[in-house]
């Protein structure tokens, strides 16, 4: 892969989970803290 590829894909893999975050925070009833949480510690990880 190159490095135009890699950024790309990191890029968009911040793109998808923070929406998923925005999704699942938004939700009245039923809103998932433990899978936020996990994908939060995700995010921080990948974000420069």
């Amino acid at each position: 892969m190159k490095k135009n590829e890699i950024k790309a894909k990191t890029d968009e893999l911040i793109k998808n989970l923070t929406q998923t975050i925005n999704k699942e925070s938004k939700k009245v009833n039923g809103k998932n803290t433990k899978l936020i949480e996990i994908l939060q510690k995700k995010l921080d990880k990948i974000k420069p």
